[in-house]
């Protein structure tokens, strides 16, 4: 099994340059699909989950280039909807996307087995009612009516980033208008928006709930440089802050942040900015805070996990409310190997004071192996930390970027 080894207890410090955002670069590369010509990606993280994503494409038959490591050509002309590889697919949350991506494109999309982090059950009962309200029929096989999909109005049910990208994909070349209601505003849905209007496509209201898609016939083709990743970004600032130390990330708006920068501020830590860094240490006091996490611009639960672990650090209790995935504790269980103490009510975890020691941990997702890092990183002693593999599918070259700032890992 795939391992870090972690000797901590070093404050960390220096700057971090952050990387493509994952979270925004999938919506894009499927989106591709929709394209009639080659579409270049510049900025794209080199991780599993892009790496994954591509090699989708390609089995589906798209002529994936790299260019470098951060460039990537999507020529989907050669795309068809048959048969996606299950075995791919099922490892990945965002492959649900070929759904509005081949019904907006070819009418039809066979469903593919979807995976991805475990928060429990993660239905996709609003994605097929948006589809329905334009007009598909099925369910395991999704297929436009012989006229093609038509506009609609739809207001969705609960906030999902996943349903509001795929009503989006499958709207853009729909007949008529669609009015889309209760839409997320994270700003990875706004770099979709960006994309496929470089595409042709129009759409209005971007940035809030409320989104009108006008459809088009077809669809051109363009590039596309993805926007900075403020999951990467927050994990390495959270990191910093548990640690003692002062970590600077670059080439990122400050404004992406604020709803991290403003929890740790009201932890007691200083924050610095400059048009496109931001600079966060701790302060004299790293004290207990309650925080509930929400769709955007609320505080994001990819962050939840990194932030319980530096709060494990803080002085008196501290509170955080999971009101996106409310199955996203099991991390919990074993950051109580190194020593953490909470207790559970529902939807809210409790942390109590008490010290942290080294250890062997297993990462059960992505952020929740995000959070054993930075407690790991907070002890003296070797921490070996087990599934390195589920880290490495949304952190580019975690361990250089870790020991730029200090720390020691293998």
């Amino acid at each position: 099994m795939s391992e870090y080894r972690i000797w901590g207890g070093v404050p960390l410090a220096g700057e971090v340059q952050v990387s493509g955002a994952k979270n925004g670069a999938l919506p894009l590369l499927f989106a591709s699909v929709l394209a009639t010509g080659p579409c270049t990606f510049y900025r794209v993280p080199d991780i599993g989950d892009i790496r994954l994503g591509t090699k989708i494409l390609a089995e589906m038959g798209a002529r994936v280039v790299w260019q470098d490591s951060h460039t990537v050509t999507v020529d989907a002309r050669g795309f068809s909807p048959e048969a996606p590889p299950a075995a791919l697919t099922a490892k990945m949350r965002a492959s649900s996307y070929l759904l509005g991506a081949c019904l907006g494109r070819f009418g039809y999309a066979p469903a593919p087995a979807t995976g991805g982090c475990d928060f429990g059950n993660r239905p996709l009962n609003c994605h097929y009612e948006v589809f329905h309200a334009l007009g598909a029929e099925g369910d395991d096989r999704l297929r436009a009516p012989a006229g093609g999909l038509v506009g609609c109005e739809y207001t969705y049910p609960g906030v999902s980033v996943g349903a509001t990208v795929n009503g989006l994909l499958a709207a853009v070349t729909a007949r008529g208008t669609t009015h889309l209601h209760g839409c997320a505003t994270e700003s990875h849905v706004g770099d979709l928006i960006r994309f496929l209007r470089c595409l042709g496509a129009d759409i209005s209201g971007m940035g809030t709930p409320d989104l009108t898609i006008r459809g088009v016939r077809e669809l051109g083709f363009s590039p596309f440089i993805v926007s900075p990743d403020d999951i990467e970004a927050g994990t390495y600032l959270i990191a910093g802050v548990a640690t003692g130390g002062k970590v600077t990330v670059t080439d990122i708006s400050p404004a992406s942040l604020i709803p991290l920068t403003e929890v740790l501020s009201r932890a007691g830590c200083e924050i610095e900015k400059t048009p496109e860094s931001v600079t966060v240490s701790r302060g004299s006091v790293f004290h207990g805070i309650s925080v509930e996490t929400a769709p955007a611009p609320g505080f994001p639960t990819d962050l939840h996990p990194p932030l319980v672990a530096a709060l494990c650090r803080a002085e008196g209790e501290s509170k955080l409310r999971e009101r996106v995935w409310q199955e996203r504790f099991q991390y919990t269980r074993e950051l109580e190997k190194l020593g953490a103490h909470f207790t559970r009510e529902g939807d809210t975890l409790t942390l109590h004071p008490a010290p942290l020691h080294a250890g062997e941990v297993t990462a059960t997702d992505l952020r929740g192996g995000a959070a054993l890092l930075v407690a790991a990183l907070c002890v003296p002693g070797r921490t070996t930390l087990l599934r390195r593999d589920l880290l490495e599918r949304g952190y580019e070259s975690l361990t250089r970027k870790m020991a730029a700032l200090g720390a020691e890992i293998e």
